[in-house]
């Protein structure tokens, strides 16, 4: 059963109370604005230490050098010790955003923990798939920018991080199986998304908003930080990008699980798009530096971005005013 509006009946997902829009945050002022992000960080160092014990106790048992593997080949990497290296990462996000960001949230809010995440609430279908759409068009211009990021020299350890991490992306991308699909599915996309979102925006950008009093800067802080956090310079600003969108989704829909879904469904078509055109995600280093998106359709996808957003807001703001005037 979904939530009947005044203007009509608007089916939802993932719970079916009415829209709430502002989250709880009556205790967060009782912390000085540096407790809680401190607090988090952390957990995340704490946990992320327990996870990287759990991790070296499951390698010394099944055996596993992670360290040789990303010094050897892609193509030789075989098919369990591929699915062992994406229990690895799994692992290790889960311990990394996820425990951190419920432990913090548990600690400011207690029983009202999921209200002050912003998960208790369904999402309008029109919503989801208006957000995945936005999320869609920007596609384009992030492309682009990729290619501009790519083109500002780096110094040598900054290559170094980078060509690690994405020969890391790469064995985690090779799939010869819907199963191995699905899984890449599970660690590369719906886990970073619930992880990530819960990290970044549940706990970040609403306390960096509610202290600051400033929403929207708290949105382009928020996504600063969560391009710094994946270490991979030469995709900084796209991620940035990509990050602001997902906050200001959240900004203004006061659902978390709304940019969960669209940060899942930017990631999640990367991988099926890396399942089915394999050939083409392992092209010579000398091809990913062209040009792949010219320059009038980056600019076309940012006006496209900017109309979508725009029209997001009007239709966030429209159904916080119906919900009001329910009331």
């Amino acid at each position: 059963m979904g939530y009947c509006l005044q203007s009509g009946c608007n089916e939802y997902i993932w719970g079916n109370e009415r829209p709430d829009f502002m989250p709880d945050t009556r205790n967060i002022g009782s912390y000085p604005p540096i407790i809680p992000l401190a607090v988090l960080f952390l957990f995340m160092i704490f946990a992320s230490f327990i996870g990287q014990s759990l991790l070296f106790f499951l390698t010394d048992m099944a055996g596993f050098d992670i360290e040789s593997l990303l010094t050897g080949q892609i193509s030789d990497l075989p098919f369990g010790k591929r699915n062992l290296l994406r229990t690895f990462v799994l692992i290790n996000h889960l311990f990394t955003f996820f425990v951190p960001a419920v432990l913090v949230g548990w600690m400011l809010m207690k029983r009202d923990c999921w209200r002050f995440l912003c998960l208790n609430r369904g999402i309008p279908l029109a919503a989801v798939g208006g957000a995945m759409f936005w999320m869609l068009l920007a596609f384009p211009l992030v492309q682009y920018v990729y290619w501009l990021n790519q083109q500002v020299p780096l110094p040598a350890w900054a290559l170094d991080i980078e060509k690690s991490t994405s020969k890391l992306v790469e064995m985690l991308l090779v799939m010869d199986s819907p199963i191995e699909m699905w899984f890449s599915l599970l660690v590369m996309a719906f886990i970073p998304a619930l992880g990530e979102e819960l990290f970044f925006r549940g706990i970040i950008q609403q306390t960096s908003e509610h202290f600051f009093k400033k929403p929207v800067m708290a949105v382009w802080l928020t996504a600063v930080i969560f391009s710094l956090f994946h270490f991979q310079f030469q995709g900084f600003v796209p991620r940035f990008l990509l990050g602001a969108m997902l906050g200001f989704l959240f900004y203004w829909s006061r659902n978390l699980w709304l940019s969960i879904a669209a940060h899942f469904f930017n990631n999640g078509i990367q991988v099926i798009g890396a399942y089915y055109w394999k050939d083409q995600l392992f092209a010579s280093p000398e091809s990913s530096q062209e040009q792949s998106v010219s320059w009038w359709l980056a600019l076309l996808s940012l006006g496209f971005v900017l109309i979508g957003g725009s029209k997001l807001k009007t239709y966030f703001h429209n159904l916080r005013t119906e919900s009001q005037a329910h009331d």
